[in-house]
């Protein structure tokens, strides 16, 4: 059993550009959601006792699997995998922030989509002026300084009960900056991740508004929150290249299996200070919320004769060529 308790809270990376010093951490995601295969595989043991020639490889193994279990700081693994999960199922969050006790020492933790940060330790005990800087700092945050995506969206924790995670943001409404108001559904896809783009598409229907039978927003549209690089090309404007190529080349039939985007927006959400960003440097990636509305396309899996799933895998092959 550690000695160390953990306390991890929802966040708010202000904390970033006060007087505490921060390292970055480098920690796979692909561990993070392996936490318990990990813990599980640490416990077993074998059934068959090695013999012979067996037990140098066994012995050689286990010695390779101490050195790199000793890279890993157990407690901070599994401080970051209740931020995954914070940041998976929480509602639309940029960060968040948690904090390890261990002792006497206390050490603030900042995870978003792009970076892990770890602040260095100090005696609460001993040093209690510091103690109570962070906690009136904390106390002073708001929605946005904890990592929800308010606004554009009602914070998840407005809810009044509990809800499933393919339910979490049913009945919420999304303000967009063309100020147009939609409702939204249940969850098709949410991204289980700590790092990248935590992709997450909801169904919606448009409200508050006339709505148009021409311009594709009547009835149930869909909506895609992502948190791309900056640097890189929109998915909007790949989607809407690759349809301009299609009609220009005559397959038309392209445009069966890309989605109509009716409109798309980003938002800056980097509250890191400026200074620490620069300090990193290339370490840190910027990333923006991008939310993406379009019409929607059903799966292959709604294809149940022979002929129709004949006609959608060709066409799938074909896509590949073409696009």
């Amino acid at each position: 059993m550690s000695s160390r308790s953990n306390l991890v809270a929802p966040t708010a990376s202000s904390l970033a550009g006060s007087s505490s010093k921060f390292r970055a951490k480098k920690l796979a995601p692909a561990n993070v959601a392996n936490t318990r295969t990990v813990a599980a595989t640490r416990s077993s043991t074998s059934s068959k006792r090695p013999s012979g020639g067996d037990v140098s490889r066994e012995t050689s193994r286990k010695s390779k699997r101490r050195k790199k279990d000793a890279d890993v700081d157990v407690d901070e693994l599994q401080c970051a995998s209740y931020a995954l999960e914070l940041l998976s199922h929480g509602g639309l969050r940029n960060h968040v922030i948690g904090a390890l006790v261990s002792d006497n020492s206390l050490q603030l933790l900042y995870y978003d989509r792009s970076i892990i940060l770890i602040s260095e330790p100090f005696d609460f005990i001993v040093d209690h002026s510091h103690l109570v800087i962070t906690l009136n700092a904390l106390a002073g945050f708001n929605a946005r300084q904890w990592g929800y995506a308010l606004p554009p969206l009602e914070p998840a924790y407005s809810l009044p009960e509990p809800r499933d995670r393919d339910r979490l943001f049913d009945g919420l409404r999304l303000t967009l900056k063309n100020g147009r108001q939609l409702r939204l559904m249940d969850t098709i896809f949410h991204q289980h991740s700590l790092i990248g783009r935590g992709t997450c598409v909801v169904r919606a229907t448009c409200v508050g508004a006339e709505v148009n039978k021409s311009d594709g927003w009547e009835g149930t549209v869909i909506v895609k929150f992502s948190w791309p690089s900056k640097s890189r090309m929109a998915e909007p404007t790949i989607i809407e290249e690759a349809r301009q190529m299609a009609v220009e080349s005559g397959d038309t039939w392209v445009l069966d299996h890309l989605p109509m985007v009716l409109y798309s927006e980003d938002t800056e959400w980097t509250l890191l200070s400026p200074v620490l960003i620069e300090l990193l440097g290339n370490k840190y990636e910027k990333r923006v919320l991008r939310i993406m509305v379009q019409e929607e396309l059903f799966p292959i899996t709604d294809r149940h004769t022979a002929p129709e799933l004949a006609v959608s895998f060709r066409e799938i092959f074909r896509c590949m060529f073409l696009v």
